[in-house]
């Protein structure tokens, strides 16, 4: 082969390669045409979807979900807002509450028990009944306080009328791990839930007083809700003790057994229930429907794909 050649195949195999490059960009450019377009299509969609609920129109019973722990999963923002749209809308005949929850905070049970009690008065004729799911318990009980009756399905655990403090100390193993607690602080009592320090007797008082105050405050609240209802011992109705069904009935602190579909059956005559839920934003709405669409078209994509 003449050098004339071999630099005519060198120039061939250059033309070549640039050749392929442009092939393979030109395929990258339609490849991200395409997903840009099925993107926007998706956002496009899920735009059209995300419309404004407006409150039901036809007769029925609306649900109130109230699961998980109080003043996480459930909050005086989260739980108040369904309960004011049933209240204020004229075809949810009855409303029940939904309750699935061991306890929680107290400041949010107590507020949320007053606000329902607030708008029973404002809304005399709507009728609010709590039924027990798995447990209805300490917090979650408080707020089932302000329902015009409570019940409970046979195997429902039900009351926990205490107040609990949790509190741990690692003094002991920080000692063996050699480090050293260096926190400085103002005020005597400052660091008295600090895990890293010793608790005395005196703070010890101090944070049982604490203890004690808000369980009157349960105490009380249980009184006025219930009152001659109450059933047994006194003393150990507000132990902290849970009550099972049945038993929970009999002590007074629930007034019949029932789920969620016998007591609409039995107080509104249909099993017919509207959840309501709490206000979402556009942008949670939204993501919302976006991520659902694109788990479709994904979804879609690989079934079309084999």
């Amino acid at each position: 082969m003449s050098e004339m050649d071999k630099g005519q195949e060198a120039v061939n195999q250059v033309l070549m390669a640039a050749i392929n490059e442009q092939k393979n960009a030109r395929r990258w450019k339609i490849f991200f045409r395409i997903l840009y377009l099925v993107i926007f299509l998706v956002v496009i969609i899920a735009a059209r979807n995300t419309k404004p609920v407006g409150l039901p129109t036809e007769d029925h019973v609306a649900l109130i979900k109230l699961h998980g722990m109080v003043g996480g999963q459930i909050t005086t923002d989260k739980t108040l807002t369904p309960i004011k749209n049933a209240m204020k809308n004229p075809a949810a005949k009855t409303i029940i509450l939904d309750i699935d929850s061991s306890g929680g905070y107290p400041t949010q049970s107590h507020i949320i028990k007053e606000e329902i009690l607030r708008l029973k008065a404002m809304y005399p004729e709507k009728k609010v009944y709590a039924v027990a799911g798995d447990v209805m318990g300490s917090a979650a009980y408080h707020i089932a306080l302000a329902a015009d009756e409570i019940y409970a399905s046979p195997t429902s655990i039900v009351g926990s009328i205490g107040v609990l403090m949790p509190s741990y100390g690692f003094t002991g193993l920080l000692e063996k791990i050699g480090v050293e607690d260096r926190t400085l602080q103002v005020g005597k009592y400052k660091s008295l839930y600090s895990p890293t320090k010793p608790i005395n007797e005196e703070e010890k008082t101090l944070l049982q007083l604490q203890i004690k105050q808000a369980y009157k405050v349960f105490v009380n609240d249980v009184l006025a809700s219930r009152g001659d209802k109450l059933k047994g011992d006194k003393e150990l109705l507000f132990s902290g003790a849970y009550w099972i069904g049945q038993n929970a009935v009999d002590n007074g602190i629930v007034d019949g057994i029932g789920n969620i579909y016998q007591v609409s059956l039995s107080k509104a005559d249909t099993d017919e229930m509207i959840v309501y839920l709490p206000k979402r934003s556009f942008v949670e709405t939204f993501n919302e429907n976006l991520n659902a669409n694109i788990k479709s078209t994904i979804t879609s994509m690989m079934y079309f794909g084999k």
